[in-house]
């Protein structure tokens, strides 16, 4: 859609990226970093670096051995545009059957807005057999699973902190309502997650070009 409003200048972009039997999908996340431009770069590497656990879970946790965990990128954007990129050691999933590439495992968070299209839904590639047994309906164990380690990745951002003493948030970003875009882009928290019972289905997205490598 064109026209959308910019993020909000505190709000930053994580991004994750796999590579999955030649193919590369990715899923994303916003964070409020408050006065993030103001902490310099070598805090902002730090606190981008303390974000590789969760995500690494998520893929040992949720996902089957075929999926390589290949990139972790944190984009800001105004007032300054950085790239980070961090490219793990391999970090492969542990489940050992795959259902079909387009087959997702979704994380329903709970945020303060209500209406359709405006809920927060990720969307997780390399999604073992162990979801489902019918490709519609999530197993209850399976469930658990993704609760406890969805949670685990929301509660670990929330816990981090800048040398201001002000924490990170996990959330959402509207850009748009109705089809129409919006004035100003609205950040919403998250603030848990929902038990999660239907399967989804997974849309490949490739990062952008130009990156800053810390190393």
């Amino acid at each position: 859609m064109r026209g959308l409003p910019p993020p909000p200048s505190d709000v930053v972009r994580l991004s994750v990226t796999w590579e999955i039997l030649g193919i590369q999908p990715s899923s994303s996340w916003w964070i409020r970093i408050p006065f993030w431009e103001s902490l310099g770069l070598p805090e902002l590497v730090d606190l981008f670096a303390s974000m590789l656990d969760p995500i690494a879970a998520i893929t040992t946790d949720l996902m089957h051995h075929h999926s390589l965990l290949s990139e972790l990128r944190l984009r800001t954007y105004d007032p300054r545009t950085f790239n980070l990129v961090s490219s793990p050691a391999e970090i492969f999933g542990t489940w050992e059957f795959a259902y079909p590439d387009n087959v997702a495992t979704c994380i329903h968070w709970m945020t303060g807005v209500q209406g359709k299209g405006r809920q927060a839904v990720t969307h997780l590639p390399g999604s073992p057999d162990a979801l489902s047994n019918n490709l519609r309906t999530v197993r209850a164990s399976f469930a658990e699973t993704v609760l406890e380690t969805a949670n685990n990745l929301l509660v670990h951002i929330n816990a981090l902190t800048t040398s201001r003493d002000d924490h990170l948030e996990l959330g959402t970003l509207h850009r748009s309502r109705f089809g129409v875009p919006l004035t100003e882009a609205e950040f919403n928290p998250f603030f848990g997650v929902l038990a999660t019972s239907k399967v989804g289905t997974m849309r490949s997205r490739l990062p952008d070009s130009s990156s800053f490598s810390p190393g």
